[in-house]
């Protein structure tokens, strides 16, 4: 039976051709002959071949189930053009210079995504073919089991499969594949450090190899994001270079950021028509289905909740907005997502595709993006490249506004719709581009990614980029930060005057003898050649809350002072000041300027 998508092949190869990092990449036999449906098609084998009922394959049970994906794949196109992946390719991976386990440098006392760090990772898979294993089981539920050592120990029964999409298909045989490695494969206890799913990419398109990490360190200032460093991976006794160790969006991913494992998660998936952008597709769970995978298991109302938040986003009144969102969006950290995706040009995530992110249901209800797979930020600019206007799809160009009327992504359009929330990511933009974009600031922070990685890219063998373009990678990264960085800052919505905050003083209150309960107050100047429409204090007791809003009062002389709710148990106090112009001019400013990514805290004495 033949897999295929509704539509032509004619329109599939203007797809592909619209896709600027695919183009030119992938294989011209997969343009030619493949289907993308057949290629993306993913097989459930489990069930299937599981004899013993155990929920994994054992040798038998998988070349059965090899011997059925192989049948399978050789009956459509697509799946012809997977199946080539099975082969090795001429290229060897070097097992000169390979430590033994005893000989590999330890790391026991640095956190498994230490960026100052370069792990020497062995893995151990049963016999010769355990590559054509791995690629006839790409895109199943099937996992290879294998050997595991780090710092000395070693992880047995760890389950091993290829990852990835695009990064997949682009590599048409062996010369490296990113690696998805589950530790609790045969023993659902098992975790390194902390973690129980580990994912190893070859940092596909970047030629410098850093682009991943360097984005998840920025932008891990401001949004959770998941983390990554480097890891040198030893197979089976020959070394197979760098890779970018990358943090699973899973329940460990939660615990880290959130301290707490019961957010509700979700990943968006490739879809071209536009499903995975949170536009309100009516109440059947069907049509979202078809980009939304729900990775928290036993939640049957998860879909209900998401359809909910859709037509929210979608449907509410720009007046309405400001009342009823809060309620169902973490708004300023998501307003922090589209600045950071905006600003560094991310080719493959939400802004630009409206697909490749991650979205987290939070346990108070509202929900948050998470960004996802950035090795394709800060792009080498292609004089003349098409526009691809896919469902939405459009250029990063240099006004932040750019996407206010782009109804298929409305995460853009219905939150810049409303002034106060419009002028605040004006201001997030204006950070981001000031300061994660400043070579002086994050030049050493790239320099040092390299510098640890250059010995391991040089022995690597199987390497995608080659050492010229690896040496040269940081003088381009540092070209496209200051000319992106000078682009934006430079464009009118940016460059007006704002207003000045200075240090906040804050203070206990009440208490004691007085007979009032105790709060705390907070008294702060707002200084600058423009009015002021508001000051206001945004504060919470607790980590994980939701900020609450309160007016300043003006003392006179452009002081102002808020007081915030009866001090609560808990940590102490985390708040930001925000200070608005007149809504026409679309200006305010916080302090902190990271505001709720980053707020002052106060420790309350006891």
């Amino acid at each position: 039976m033949r897999h295929s998508l509704p539509d032509s092949t004619n329109w599939q190869l203007k797809l592909f051709g619209g896709l600027g990092v695919w183009s030119g990449l992938l294989s011209s036999s997969i343009l030619a002959q493949s289907n993308l449906a057949d290629i993306l098609r993913r097989h459930e084998l489990i069930m299937r071949f599981d004899k013993d009922n155990d929920g994994r394959l054992d040798l038998v049970e998988r070349s059965e189930a090899q011997k059925w994906i192989r049948a399978e794949r050789e009956n459509t196109n697509g799946g012809r053009s997977l199946l080539r992946h099975s082969r090795l390719g001429k290229r060897g991976a070097s097992k000169s210079g390979v430590p033994t386990p005893t000989e590999v440098p330890r790391h026991e006392g640095n956190t498994w995504f230490d960026p100052e760090i370069m792990r020497t990772v062995i893995l151990s898979l049963p016999g010769s073919d355990w590559h054509s294993q791995l690629s006839e089981f790409y895109r199943t539920d099937v996992e290879v089991p294998g050997k595991l050592t780090v710092d000395g120990k070693l992880y047995e029964g760890v389950g091993v499969r290829y990852r990835g999409s695009s990064s997949y298909i682009m590599v048409s045989t062996l010369k490296k594949k990113s690696i998805n490695i589950s530790v609790d494969y045969t023993d659902e206890k098992l975790r390194i450090d902390g973690n129980r799913t580990i994912n190893f990419l070859y940092c596909n398109q970047d030629t410098s190899l850093i682009r991943d990490a360097f984005f998840a360190r920025i932008a891990g200032e401001y949004v959770p994001t998941p983390r990554v460093n480097f890891v040198k991976l030893v197979i089976n006794g020959a070394n197979w270079g760098t890779y970018a160790n990358a943090q699973q969006f899973n329940k460990d991913f939660l615990e880290d950021w959130f301290g707490s494992r019961k957010a509700v998660r979700w990943k968006i998936e490739r879809n071209f028509r536009g499903v995975g952008a949170l536009r309100y597709l009516g109440e059947d769970k069907a049509d979202y289905q078809r980009a939304f995978r729900l990775k928290t298991k036993n939640d049957p109302q998860a879909w209900s909740r998401l359809i909910r938040f859709c037509k929210l986003l979608n449907e509410t009144p720009v007046e309405e907005r400001e009342a009823v969102l809060p309620a169902v969006l973490d708004v300023d950290r998501t307003l922090w997502f589209l600045a950071l995706e905006w600003v560094f040009e991310d080719s493959d995530g939400y802004v630009k595709q409206g697909y490749d992110y991650r979205l987290v249901e939070l346990p108070d209800g509202r929900f948050l993006p998470i960004p996802y797979d950035n090795n394709e930020i800060l792009p080498r600019p292609i004089p003349n490249r098409p526009v691809a206007r896919r469902q939405g799809q459009r250029g990063f160009g240099s006004d932040p506004l750019e996407q206010m009327d782009n109804d298929l992504r409305p995460l853009m359009s219905r939150l810049l719709a409303v002034p106060a929330w419009r002028a605040r990511y004006l201001a997030h933009v204006r950070t981001v581009a000031t300061y994660c974009l400043d070579w002086q600031k994050i030049g050493p922070v790239c320099q040092g990614f390299h510098d640890l990685i250059t010995v391991e890219v040089k022995k690597d063998r199987r390497r995608l980029t080659t050492l010229t373009a690896f040496d040269g990678s940081l003088d381009e990264l540092q070209m496209l930060c200051t000319r992106r960085s000078r682009m934006v800052l430079a464009h009118p919505s940016l460059a007006g005057p704002r207003p000045e905050i200075a240090q906040p003083k804050v203070q206990t209150i009440g208490g004691g003898d007085s007979g009032q309960s105790s709060r705390v107050q907070i008294d702060v100047a707002v200084g600058g050649e423009v009015p002021i429409a508001g000051v206001f204090l945004h504060y919470r007791w607790s980590p994980q809350a939701a900020f609450k809003r309160v007016a300043m009062r003006e003392a006179g002389d452009r002081r102002f002072v808020g007081l915030t709710s009866e001090i609560e148990d808990g940590e102490g106090l985390d708040f930001y000041i925000e200070a608005r112009a007149p809504e026409d001019l679309d200006v305010t400013v916080f302090h902190p300027e990271a505001a709720e990514a980053r707020p002052v805290h106060f420790a309350i004495s006891k």
